[in-house]
């Protein structure tokens, strides 16, 4: 393994220590004065498992947070060393790095002018992600993934280089020479100027004198004495002509590709001239600060007449400028508005009102029309309150007077025409959804009357005596009455009349007769039924010692009670034939619940018993005493039974595995029963067992899935098994079997005291 990669390596190690012990819950982490988990300090954690050193903020992006300890930048924001004091790993806060070896003693040196110093050897490989690769990337973008070859000699003479071409196994590349550089010449005495070429030149792309930086074929910065020459360009370059003084240069160049004689500009680079004057050959015409000749005179910019002015080809002169009127709107991107908020914009009029922004006068048209794609709005509000006039609100295509303060749809008008005062989906043509009130006028119905005034209670007082044998109601439509004090049917007398209502004589009714409710549900329905027989229940029996009252239990949460009238039958109920069934309305056997069921004394089961839903038996705290458990599985339409097993004595037990990186083929890994993640197998185990009291019974069963061993270490104080697994592979995975008394486990003797014998042996076994 390479330096880098021991180094990257024990670095790994260090910051996944929280992976490699503490490997029960990610979770463990308990502060002084926090819960495990979550806690803010020198080391900080949140829900989510991040990890912040040196700080309280945890980053919910950020894994692993570092912060250094204080502003200098020479100070260490993480160090790394080995058991012998040997720098391997220090990042300083300046974000200087150096990587070691070192040697022992303090802090290594670092470099003043770089960022990454390595004491070793640096391996780079192919990423397996195609996208990164493998090398080095230098500044400038380019990479080198090999190394370059070795100079072999660090200084080679002239006369030891072969004819060639420079660089051309290492990709090329520009050469400079110091001194003087003579070409067709042996010598190299008094060369007369830096480049001397004794012989024919010939240049493939530009020449410059005097410039670094040519534009054209041949550039010249500075005076040419005694040259007279003639340019021609080739293709469709530009043939430009330098004209320079010690105030600067102007250019004169010819464009091939459109005839244009140009004159000045600002660069004199071939392909890229950037004149200010075109002339076009074949017509004439001039351009200034354009190429685009579209007249005689083209003039890209504002044109300025001294004296004179400007004559137009109807023979007159203008010699100032047209007045510019005033910009009374802004465009501010997609909006349009007046330049001044106290300006009053009119439509159809020139006279908007005053106090109105917007005055709109449709004269002879129809009026306004405003149209939208969608829900359209007219918004109105004031300082105080916002309203809208809504077309299609919702989608429903509605018509809508919306409140925009109270954010209520005040007025609403469908497309059936109906219209919704206080609701959005009115039924009729007129729908309130509240009070009507009628200041004048009234109301007028349908055969043309009009109502002022709410019907009257009732005026016209008749006595029983003078009413006659019919229907009350017949001619008012019928209707329902009440009578507030007795009534007797079947008698002529109001004196002792029983009870509210007494029959004297048979009685049929067509529907449902309710006592104690005005709904009945059934055909007999009789509500307000308490314990007490007589009173408000319904009493069923042969005579008045011999009955059974069923009513409601209203002092113990509302149950319905049975209840006998002397202590021979009180509470004894027999059924002869039949299911009967709770919480089911198809009993499938004598006694079928469905939910859950709560026995406070003893249950005694003979032969099969079905029970649908929860048994709840003693308040949760009871005991079962069953000979066989069997959970069934139908699988692929068979069933098989699979027994729970036993275990002597009261215990409870929890099984996992847990997993960790070794090294040097050795790795610990600890289960925290006192500080297990709330709800977890281990947690819930440390509880049910009251592990504080019962650690010293905690037995623990290990198995290693590896080729190795594994033992363990108990820590009572800490309430802490440590297990140890040594052994060959890259991952050592061990799996655990925890048992322990129940909190509870000394109650439960293995001699037992109830009166059922259960499997007796005596005899079974005989």
């Amino acid at each position: 393994m390479s330096t880098l990669r021991k180094i990257w390596f024990a670095l790994l190690l260090v910051l996944g220590a929280g992976g490699v012990f503490a490997l029960v819950s990610a979770q463990t982490f308990t502060g002084p004065n926090c819960a495990a988990g979550q806690c803010q300090g020198v080391i900080s954690v949140d829900s989510a498992r991040n990890l912040a050193i040196g700080t309280t903020t945890v980053y919910s992006d950020t894994r692993l947070f570092i912060q250094g300890g204080n502003s200098t930048t020479t100070a260490f924001a993480i160090q790394l060393k080995n058991q012998e004091g040997r720098p391997l790993f220090i990042m300083r806060n300046d974000g200087r790095v150096v990587m070691g070896p070192f040697p022992i003693g303090g802090a290594p040196s670092f470099p003043s002018a770089a960022t990454l110093q390595v004491r070793g050897l640096i391996e780079t490989v192919n990423s397996t992600n195609p996208d990164l690769g493998g090398g080095i990337r230098f500044p400038d973008g380019s990479t080198l993934t090999t190394a370059p070859s070795a100079v072999t000699s660090p200084t080679t003479t002239a006369g030891n280089v072969s004819s060639g071409v420079f660089g051309a196994n290492l990709g090329n590349g520009n050469f400079a020479f110091p001194a003087s550089l003579g070409v067709g010449t042996t010598t190299q005495a008094n060369l007369p100027q830096e480049l001397s070429v004794v012989g024919d030149g010939y240049f493939s792309g530009n020449l410059s004198l005097g410039i670094a930086t040519p534009s054209g074929r041949l550039h010249v910065q500075g005076l040419v004495s005694g040259v007279t020459a003639s340019l021609r360009g080739t293709g469709t370059e530009n043939v430009v002509q330098q004209l320079c003084t010690n105030a600067g240069c102007n250019y004169l160049g010819v464009d091939d590709a459109s005839t244009l004689l140009t004159l000045g500009g600002t660069s004199d680079a071939v392909g890229g001239f950037s004149p200010t004057i075109w002339v076009q050959g074949n017509n004439g015409d001039v351009g200034i600060g354009t190429s685009t000749l579209s007249s005689k005179l083209t003039v890209a910019g504002a044109i300025r007449s001294t004296t004179g002015g400007v004559v137009f080809p109807d023979g007159t002169t203008q010699t100032t400028a047209a007045t510019s009127s005033t910009n009374y709107w802004s465009l501010s991107g997609s909006n349009l508005y007046p330049t001044s908020t106290s300006y009053r914009v009119g439509i159809g009029t020139t006279t908007p009102s005053s106090g109105y922004g917007l005055t709109i006068d449709a004269g002879a048209n129809s009026g306004i029309f405003i149209k939208s794609t969608g829900a359209l709005a007219v918004a109105l509000s004031n300082s105080s309150r916002s309203w809208a006039v809504i077309n299609g609100v919702a989608g429903t295509g509605y018509f809508s007077i919306y409140d925009g303060t109270a954010a209520q749809n005040r007025l609403t008008i469908d497309t059936s025409g109906n219209v919704g005062i206080g609701t959005t989906t009115p039924a009729y043509p007129l729908t309130v959804n509240g009070v009507i009130h009628s200041l004048t006028g009234g109301l007028r119905f349908p055969d043309g009357t009009t109502q002022t005034t709410a019907a009257a209670a009732g005026s016209v007082t008749t006595t029983a005596a003078n009413i006659g044998s019919g229907v009350f109601g017949a001619n008012l439509g019928n209707g329902n009455f009440a009578f507030p004090a007795s009534l007797g049917v079947g008698t002529t007398t109001q004196a002792n009349l029983p009870q509210t209502l007494s029959v004297n004589g048979g009685a049929s009714f067509s529907s449902n007769v309710g006592i104690g409710t005005a709904s009945p549900v059934g055909r007999l329905t009789v509500f307000n039924m308490n314990v007490n027989p007589g009173t408000n229940a319904l009493a069923i029996g042969w005579d008045s010692s011999y009955y059974y009252t069923i009513g409601r239990d209203h002092y113990n949460g509302g149950h319905l009670l049975f209840d006998g009238s002397n202590n021979s039958s009180g509470g004894k109920f027999a059924f002869m034939s039949g299911n009967v069934g709770i919480g089911t309305t198809t009993p499938a056997v004598a006694l079928h619940v469905i939910g859950t069921s709560t026995i406070s004394g003893n249950l005694s089961i003979g032969g099969t018993s079905a029970l649908a839903g929860t048994v709840t038996i003693g308040g949760g705290t009871g005991k079962i005493n069953v000979g066989t458990v069997d959970p069934i599985y139908t699988i692929g339409g068979k069933r098989y039974a699979t027994y729970l097993p036993a275990m002597t004595g009261q215990k409870e037990e929890t099984t996992g595995t847990l997993s960790c990186v070794p090294r040097h083929g050795m790795c610990t890994m600890t289960i925290d029963l006192a500080g297990s993640a709330e709800g977890s197998d281990t947690w819930l185990f440390g509880k049910v067992t009251n592990i504080g009291e019962h650690f010293d019974d905690l037995v623990v069963l290990l198995t290693p899935s590896f080729d190795g061993k594994a033992w363990y270490k108990k820590d009572a104080g800490k309430r802490t098994v440590t297990i140890y697994g040594e052994g060959a592979g890259d991952v050592l995975e061990v799996s655990y079997r925890l048992t322990a008394p129940r909190f509870d486990g000394a109650e439960w003797l293995n001699r037992s005291k109830d009166a059922e014998e259960g499997f007796n042996l005596d005899k079974l076994l005989k």
